[in-house]
């Protein structure tokens, strides 16, 4: 692997712009591997959105922590501040190992599945990821196709399909709604907050047609703006579906067949996944 060094690179870049073209020129060449110091602060953010914007590629950010990464996506969409949402995505890692015993931030997870959906989609010019983010196993494409909707007026839907299907992708139903992941049915209307979404989408029915879609804010639950589409991805990581089951049931026999687990603590073990529900803390991601 090449490794080119650009030993004083890019003290203050935005003011040198020699050193910026110098990078760039490096990765236009074919560079495996560029090194560039002297990049602090902000200043990190800039040239990649540079490197992005000129060589029209995209780009995978692995940063140490999960504040560096944060960091990053700020910086990067304040310098891009004409991209829309979808063009950076963060991968965040879970803030609490497999083995801690304690629930993971469904936040996080919803965060994640929607950056893996717009990945999916190609939407996205730069990822941003910590160690911790990129090494951490995430949905199959093909179940995040499976359980993602694509909604748009005019076309027709059965609410009760529409239910389960949410359901089935991790969607809680609630009298109203008022988080992610959340769903409510009220007659012909049909309340919905999309992990990809700011804010909750109200869909109108007229029988099984959708008749609008409108934006609305879920303090004051008034309507904010009308839209043509929505999408609608998983809004877990981990849905305890038949398929779901039986797939978690076998990945835990090869595991305890490998370190020769005791027959007992097999059975209880495969005992709970079949008895817990999706909703229960343990499967929150």
């Amino acid at each position: 692997m090449e490794t080119i060094a650009h030993p004083n690179l890019i003290q203050k870049h935005r003011s040198n712009p020699a050193a910026l073209a110098e990078l760039l020129d490096a990765v236009r060449g074919g560079a495996r591997k560029v090194r560039a110091r002297g990049l602090v602060g902000a200043s990190r953010g800039h040239a990649l959105w540079q490197l992005t914007r000129e060589l029209k590629v995209p780009l995978v950010c692995v940063v140490p922590t999960e504040d560096s990464a944060e960091a990053l996506e700020k910086d990067l969409r304040f310098f891009a501040p004409e991209t829309t949402g979808a063009a950076i995505v963060r991968l965040p890692g879970d803030e609490v190992l497999p083995y801690e015993g304690l629930t993971p931030d469904p936040g996080v997870a919803m965060a994640r599945i929607a950056g893996l959906f717009h990945l999916h989609l190609g939407d996205a010019r730069i990822v941003i990821a910590s160690v911790r983010g990129l090494a951490r196993r995430v949905l199959p494409r093909e179940a995040l196709d499976q359980r993602s909707l694509q909604l748009a007026t005019g076309a027709t839907q059965d609410r009760d399909e529409l239910a389960n299907k949410l359901t089935a992708a991790g969607y809680a139903k609630v009298p109203l709604v008022e988080d992610p992941g959340t769903f409510a049915v009220r007659g012909g209307i049909f309340d919905v907050w999309s992990p990809l979404e700011d804010g909750p989408v109200r869909i109108e029915f007229f029988g099984d047609d959708i008749e609008s879609l409108r934006r609305f804010d879920p303090q004051t639950q008034r309507s904010i703006a009308d839209l043509t589409e929505i999408s609608l991805c998983p809004a877990r990581e981990i849905v305890l579906d038949d398929a779901g089951r039986k797939a978690a049931i076998a990945t835990v026999r090869a595991a305890a067949d490998a370190v020769e687990t005791p027959t007992r603590q097999l059975r209880e073990l495969i005992d709970e996944l079949q008895t817990r529900s999706q909703d229960d803390a343990l499967f929150a991601a």
